[in-house]
């Protein structure tokens, strides 16, 4: 997964007005037996204070 940011003056309905950043957020990491990254979801907590997002990753190189 990539990362994009913009400066807080920008219009985010502006596609010029965003930016890629060198790099990846998430990677594989063979080395370390994390084989993705998978998908991710949003969710709201209990309290309903903050927002999360949760990532999973594989722990095998192939599909099963």
């Amino acid at each position: 997964m990539e990362s994009l940011s913009m400066p807080r003056i920008a219009d985010p309905l502006v596609p010029g007005d965003w930016h890629q950043r060198p790099g990846w957020v998430f990677s594989r990491a063979d080395d370390r037996g994390g084989f993705g990254p998978g998908h991710h979801a949003f969710f709201r907590s209990p309290d309903g204070t903050e927002d999360w997002i949760i990532h999973h990753a594989r722990t095998a190189s192939v599909r099963t």
